[in-house]
């Protein structure tokens, strides 16, 4: 699922709150997957109590769409990731383990839906970019002599401009 499509349905299980909780509609938070495949409130502008976490986290997971939609999303990501690693991403370490370290997916829709200066801040990617950590199991397998030589490859073959 694409973050556009996630963020329709974001939106629809925010209307939806409104009437099954208004008392935490109108907190300001986001979310993103923990590595077991839930939901997790993530802070915005709101201060949340440990309660009202609990509640937001439980009425959360109740969307299976929701869910899923973010389950697909970040499988997405996590290609895309490892499809551009090497390259813009250097060393990087991004999976189902650190996700909810990295990516808050209330900011990245609300990247698509503002119009506010300044918001690529909150994308998906300019987070990723922000906040991922080099992983340093990686170093050995990037300065391998294959590796090495597949970049000269890569630059040979690289179209002249």
């Amino acid at each position: 699922m694409g973050l556009q499509s996630l963020g329709n349905v974001w939106k629809d299980f925010k209307q939806t709150l409104k009437t099954a909780a208004p008392d935490l509609a109108s907190l300001d938070f986001g979310f993103t997957l923990n590595s077991d495949g839930s939901l997790l409130v993530t802070p915005g502008k709101s201060v949340i109590s440990t309660a009202q976490k609990q509640r937001l986290n439980e009425i959360l997971n109740q969307s299976e769409k929701l869910r899923i939609g973010t389950q697909e999303f970040s499988k997405n990501a996590f290609a895309y990731a490892k499809a551009h690693n090497d390259f813009s991403l250097g060393l990087a370490k991004f999976d189902e383990n650190n996700f909810k370290e990295i990516i808050d997916i209330g900011e990245a829709i609300e990247f698509y839906t503002s119009s506010r200066e300044n918001k690529h801040q909150h994308s998906w990617f300019m987070q990723l970019n922000l906040n991922v950590k080099t992983d340093p199991t990686r170093q050995k397998e990037f300065n391998t002599p294959t590796n090495v030589e597949n970049l000269k490859i890569l630059r040979n073959d690289a179209p002249k401009f």
